[in-house]
């Protein structure tokens, strides 16, 4: 009996391991997170702070023959990439995370596209370089200190 048991604990744990695990992949400099498998969503980051230049988000990515649509731009998923100067971001991004581009001093102008209806608290903190950003009425919620630091 007690075997048993420790088999159906076990068996529990690995199920719930398995629902927290989110699987990642890779497309050149960039990094996807499925976030719904179900409506085959991820979220995007940088796959290092080196990260440099203009960066362009696609609106969807395929990974093992399905296409995804890059609908968040993940929490810190850009932070400290000083050396990124612009930052195409897609129609199909819903929401910029948490510290999504904190600190990116490089970062001079930034327009969001309509689709984009939360931006994440401190999203932008200490961009210094940033001189031009671009805010639609879709936004709705905008979270605290988005804008701090920012010269």
């Amino acid at each position: 009996m007690k075997q048993i048991r420790t088999l159906f604990l076990l068996a529990a744990c690995m199920l719930s391991l398995q629902a927290f695990c989110q699987e990642t992949f890779t497309v050149g400099d960039l990094k996807y997170t499925i976030i719904s498998s179900s409506s085959k969503v991820v979220s995007v980051s940088a796959m290092s702070t080196s990260i440099s230049g203009s960066v362009i988000i696609p609106e969807s990515v395929t990974y093992e023959g399905i296409s995804y649509r890059v609908g968040v731009i993940a929490d810190e998923g850009f932070s400290a990439c000083n050396g990124m100067t612009s930052i195409a971001i897609p129609n199909s991004i819903t929401t910029i995370g948490i510290h999504a581009f904190y600190s990116c001093s490089g970062l001079t102008s930034i327009s969001i596209p309509n689709s984009v209806v939360t931006i994440g608290g401190q999203a932008f903190n200490y961009c210094r370089g940033l001189t031009t950003i671009i805010i639609p009425n879709s936004v709705t919620n905008i979270g605290n200190s988005a804008f701090y630091g920012c010269i």
